[in-house]
């Protein structure tokens, strides 16, 4: 009996997480800004490289995944020096398995990613990185792009 009710709570738990993942798409889908195309624009080459590569384990093989959550992260400072990089859900862990981490706590690793190759690169970060794209989903808008200049 026992087992059945473990069974039940896990069927239970995931019915609610692929639930708010969808709330969270739709929320994402609501604020989409750019296309490819226009993002091809924004995005330094080497960052382009990185966002547009389809080979295993890079960014869109990994934001292929529905259920899984990824954050591409970018910065340009004034001084053209720019940062990008990208983290998914999968090294959150907590110690024991893998957790399901709310779309914040990916966004933080990729963030914090993005800036400390900002900091490599440049000695000190010139400008804080920020959300460009969640999944497949382009989320920067001109203002980003603005509040770099």
């Amino acid at each position: 009996m026992r087992g059945v009710i473990l069974i039940f709570a896990f069927l239970l738990a995931g019915c609610e997480t692929l639930q708010e993942m969808g709330n969270d798409l739709s929320r994402v889908n609501e604020k989409s800004k750019l296309t490819n195309d226009q993002a091809m624009s924004i995005l330094p080459d080497k960052c382009k490289d990185l966002f547009f590569d389809t080979s295993s384990n890079s960014y869109q093989s990994t934001s292929s995944m529905f259920w899984f959550k990824t954050v591409f992260a970018l910065s340009i400072g004034n001084d053209g020096s720019y940062s990008c990089d990208w983290e998914d859900e999968g090294k959150i862990t907590d110690g024991y398995f893998v957790s399901t981490p709310s779309w914040e706590q990916v966004e933080a690793l990729a963030l914090k990613k993005c800036d400390e190759k900002m900091s490599i690169h440049s000695g000190s970060p010139k400008s804080a990185c920020k959300v460009f794209a969640r999944n497949k989903n382009i989320i920067w808008n001109s203002n980003n792009e603005n509040s770099f200049k």
